[in-house]
């Protein structure tokens, strides 16, 4: 019954009004209101030169292993940085575990031309994933590559929960915000021999304000980002004279504002959550 009680106060009640009485009580997302299959908001890279990959693992085989196999589908969901939809993409699960997708290819059959997000779902057709008031959660690897940065893929695994689509067809945000200012440090210091790329998706119902504070040794540099929901945004390092290193300080209503960051180097990159 305590189980039971923490679940509806978790699905019913918001957690900013949740944190006034207690930060044991924060949740990083939502839970979602009805049956629903889960995603991350993945960021998109397909302009100069760039590409995108998905690893596309087969959940009910992986979870299943003794059941007859099934074709199931999986449906791609793709967004402009401003949020609005732009196209979707049925993709049936062929291998019989594991198959990349490349998003680039995908993108040109559907006409969607610039970098944004994306949105994996997968199928839900196992009743003991619902009895157990559980979610399917696809929060996989995505693979980056530049053909002016040689032939490798730089991986990354997803980053939170951030949308979800019931049974009915209905999309639902899950990101949760708080009526105070958050701070995330990027565990990661900025070397100035290389150039950065920080990006930040928005996983809540209302433009999201960022403040990206930049510290160098002796001065710092401040830029304000405006999100909108389902959008994406970036900010890229500053490079100041006499200033080997730098941090990045993120302040915003999120609980966890944890950017994708890229790392560009002169003839390589690597991509990392901070």
């Amino acid at each position: 019954m305590k189980n039971l009680i923490k679940t509806w106060i978790k699905k019913n009640i918001p957690t900013k009004f949740i944190e006034l009485i207690s930060i044991k009580g924060i949740s990083i997302t939502k839970i979602p209101h009805e049956a629903s299959v889960i995603s991350d908001l993945f960021p998109l890279r397909i302009e100069e030169d760039w590409n995108t990959h998905f690893e596309l693992l087969d959940f009910h085989r992986m979870l299943n292993p003794n059941e007859e196999r099934v074709s199931l589908n999986v449906e791609l969901f793709f967004y402009a940085a401003s949020g609005q939809f732009l196209a979707k993409k049925y993709i049936e699960i062929s291998s019989p575990l594991k198959q990349s997708l490349d998003l680039k290819m995908i993108c040109s059959e559907l006409g969607v031309k610039e970098d944004g997000c994306f949105a994996v779902f997968h199928q839900n057709n196992s009743s003991w994933v619902d009895d157990q008031n559980s979610f399917l959660a696809e929060r996989g690897y995505i693979g980056y590559s530049n053909k002016r940065m040689g032939p490798i893929k730089s991986y990354v695994h997803g980053n939170l929960d951030a949308i979800a689509l019931s049974s009915m067809g209905k999309l639902q945000l899950l990101g949760n915000t708080s009526f105070f200012s958050k701070k995330y440090n990027l565990q990661h210091i900025l070397d100035k021999n290389f150039d950065y790329e920080l990006f930040f998706v928005n996983p809540t119902l209302k433009t999201l304000a960022i403040e990206v504070e930049e510290k160098f040794e002796n001065s710092a540099v401040v830029a304000s980002i405006d999100i909108p929901p389902n959008g994406i945004s970036s900010y890229k390092k500053r490079h100041v004279k006499k200033n080997n290193y730098s941090q990045i300080i993120i302040k915003s209503k999120l609980y966890l504002c944890r950017p994708l960051v890229f790392k560009i180097m002169p003839t390589s990159f690597d991509v990392f959550h901070g």
